[in-house]
């Protein structure tokens, strides 16, 4: 499985998140890409799930996001700010 992770500069919950987030993700057996938002949306793949999927009704995203991905497929997403144990948890309920 593999992990999306979209930030942008100068979030400070995106940096917050980032001191524990790529260890916790390692340890799950997960693979961790890091995009930038203007990244994720020139990829046609991953700007579509984002608007369908995590795009508020006024056009705004929460960041940090993270994607899993299972078998090519994007399966769920946890958004905004968490603590470890939350990330993880919330992760846990999005993966099969």
């Amino acid at each position: 499985m593999r992990i999306w992770k979209i930030v942008d500069d100068g979030c400070p919950i995106c940096a917050k998140m980032g001191q524990f987030d790529a260890d916790l993700i390692a340890s799950m057996g997960y693979e961790l890409v890091i995009l930038k938002l203007d990244e994720a949306g020139a990829i046609p793949r991953t700007a579509s799930y984002i608007r369908k999927e995590l795009m508020d009704v006024d056009g705004t995203v929460d960041i940090p996001m993270y994607i899993v991905e299972v078998d090519g497929e994007f399966v769920g997403a946890v958004v905004g700010q968490n603590t470890k144990g939350e990330l993880k948890r919330k992760l846990l309920m999005v993966s099969p």
